[in-house]
């Protein structure tokens, strides 16, 4: 299969999982919060919030391992290939084992006064903390496999267990109300139950199907190839340190300064942020190995060409769902959940912002990773948004009105996201004219006419389901717009290739 095929497969299996796995998700979050109640959700997320302050250790093993068996193979080295793998799974059971020491050893600190949590809830809340940290463990087994997975561009079997985990996560959830034990306890052992099951699914597939996929061997013990790990793996883990330290840091000052229903308002909007996102992220998922591959065959032009291109769709494809879920977000929520949250809108709002904003330039950072220069990467870019945390800290302590919060955020978003263009120059030999020429000034003309679409709908029209007319109808003007004036013709061509023939 050639590579514009495999991207065009790859990439629509990941949008078909996507939506799907989308609209399970919306659903399954409304029964949970109808069966938990705002409270006891709320205690979930921010339970889950300080253990995904260094969940995000997972995603970074896996980018890690993914890198380097991508540039491997633009090498086909088989046995290189080999060595990481079998050096990245003893390294992924080490980390694991010490966070969940680590954890386990702020029990006692998180559950004596610093979590704002009703007393009658605390032992639930203990329970839950320790079910959480085992999914954690199991995930930090997994990431391997799945890093492996997507090394090959294997996205259709990855796209299946997705849509599975979705489906059996539904039916369960659904028999949640009839649990004759502790809810919030049992919701927990559902999602320990899922990640058990991806854990089974991903490595029985990867020793099965692909050579270099071994059992941890000492012969092949390297400390160099550990201390090449640890050292990208571990900026990689500051940069997206980073972004959850932001985002959950937020979270546990919310609950500091106004409990746990603002933690329920928080995760119900970044739960809608985070479910729209992965359709930008699913182009981005199938494109990154390409870029990473043209990188370990010597051919960076191709990259930086990939990386525009990624940068472009990704905004076009991520943004047609936004603006419109920004315009209604009102009637969206009261039609999705029985009782709407204080705050919800708002913040649902400012994270659908800031998603659009740091995708405008995200497919940059892919380059960056396969260039390998990761550190300065971090230290630049990802540090600015944790300016982000002492903000909001300033604007609850002093009293400010939330809308404060969601500015400082979507501007400190902004600057971040704009950094990535001069900095891809330094390293990588981004054209930075060429750049702001074909992604900046294409995007204006389709955004505004989008948006004066939206606008028009909005402020003329009101009726029931006025949405699924805002979004059919923006979105038609926004698709002729975007290709008409947001395309040049190597990309309509590009596209119309893959409409037409699929390469």
């Amino acid at each position: 299969m050639n590579n514009s095929k495999r991207v065009v497969i790859n990439t629509l299996a990941q949008y078909g999982r996507t939506v799907f796995n989308m609209l399970l998700s919306l659903y399954t979050v409304r029964i949970v919060l109808a069966t938990l109640g705002s409270s006891d959700y709320g205690i979930y997320t921010v339970i889950a919030g300080v253990t995904s302050m260094l969940a995000f250790m997972t995603n970074a093993m896996v980018s890690t391992t993914q890198r380097f068996m991508s540039y491997y193979q633009g090498k086909q080295d088989i046995n290189k290939m080999k060595e990481v793998f079998s050096n990245s799974e003893i390294l992924h059971l080490v980390v694991g084992v010490f966070f969940v020491v680590s954890l386990l050893s702020l029990k006692h600190f998180l559950f004596n006064g610093f979590l704002n949590i009703p007393n009658e809830r605390i032992d639930a809340a203990i329970y839950i903390y320790i079910l959480v940290i085992i999914i954690l463990f199991v995930t930090f087994c997994s990431a391997p496999f799945r890093a492996l997975l997507v090394s090959h561009e294997n996205i259709v079997y990855i796209s299946i267990i997705d849509v599975l985990d979705a489906i059996f996560k539904v039916i369960l959830v659904t028999l949640l109300p009839y649990a004759d034990h502790d809810k919030l306890i049992m919701y927990g052992y559902i999602l320990l139950l899922m990640q058990i099951f991806n854990f089974t699914a991903f490595s029985l597939y990867s020793f099965r199907k692909y050579t270099e996929c071994i059992l941890p061997k000492i012969s092949l013990f390297s400390r160099q190839y550990i201390r090449e790990l640890l050292s990208y793996a571990g900026w990689v883990m500051y940069g997206m340190g980073c972004v959850v330290g932001r985002s959950q840091g937020i979270a546990i000052v919310l609950n500091r300064f106004l409990g746990t229903i603002a933690n329920a308002a928080y995760g119900l909007g970044f739960q809608i942020s985070s479910a729209v996102s992965t359709i930008s992220i699913a182009f981005l998922n199938a494109m990154r190995p390409q870029i990473v591959k043209s990188e370990g065959a010597g051919n960076r032009k191709r990259a930086l060409r990939l990386s525009c291109m990624l940068c472009k769709f990704s905004f076009f494809l991520l943004s047609a769902l936004c603006v419109p879920l920004v315009f209604e977000m009102p009637q969206i929520l009261g039609l999705w959940l029985k009782d709407i949250p204080q705050y919800t809108i708002l913040f649902a709002r400012m994270a659908l912002i800031a998603g659009m904003v740091d995708t405008f330039t995200l497919g940059l950072s892919v380059t960056n990773e396969a260039v390998g220069n990761i550190r300065n990467y971090n230290i630049t870019i990802s540090s600015m948004k944790l300016i982000t945390l002492p903000a909001t800290w300033i604007c609850l302590h002093y009293d400010l009105e939330l809308v404060w919060v969601a500015i400082f955020y979507i501007v400190i978003e902004f600057i971040s996201a704009f950094s990535r263009i001069p900095f891809i120059y330094f390293t990588a030999g981004l054209n930075i004219t060429a750049f702001l020429k074909n992604n900046c000034l294409r995007v204006l003309m389709p955004m505004a006419l989008f948006l004066i679409a939206n606008v028009l709908i909005v402020s003329f029209m009101n009726m029931s389901f006025r949405f699924v007319i805002t979004i059919v109808v923006s979105c038609s003007v926004y698709a002729i717009s975007a290709f008409a004036w947001g395309l040049n013709e190597e990309e309509k061509n590009y596209l119309l290739s893959f409409v037409r023939h699929g390469k």
